[in-house]
């Protein structure tokens, strides 16, 4: 039997996503988005390191997921993310904030190649 992968990369693409998604719900917080809304965007770049150094792990653990991972994850973004988060719209959340996460990595990708 195959070694489970774990989630570790994804709940690092989900902090990327969500950090994204909350800097981005701050920013147009007055309405308009502008030079000045960098200081809510500034903190989400140290995220992205860390998630695109195993990006190839990333469709592995997705596709290794189980229940139980699944309700971590969850867990996860709800504890770390609960100012963005809609407790009854989580699971929907968490599917968008890993496809977000990993279509920034692809298009990051793209650019190394």
């Amino acid at each position: 039997m195959e070694e489970k992968k774990g989630i570790q990369n994804l709940k690092e693409v989900l902090d990327f996503g969500f950090g994204l998604g909350g800097a981005v719900k701050k920013s147009l917080n007055d309405g308009s988005f502008g030079y000045s809304d960098i200081q809510y965007l500034m903190p989400v770049f140290p995220s992205f390191a860390p998630m695109i150094d195993n990006i190839d792990e990333v469709p592995r653990e997705i596709a290794d997921i189980d229940e139980d991972e699944l309700k971590e994850l969850i867990e996860y973004s709800l504890k770390n993310f609960a100012s963005i988060i809609e407790k009854e719209k989580v699971v929907e959340q968490v599917k968008y904030a890993l496809a977000f996460g990993l279509a920034g990595l692809k298009l990051f990708k793209s650019f190394k190649a």
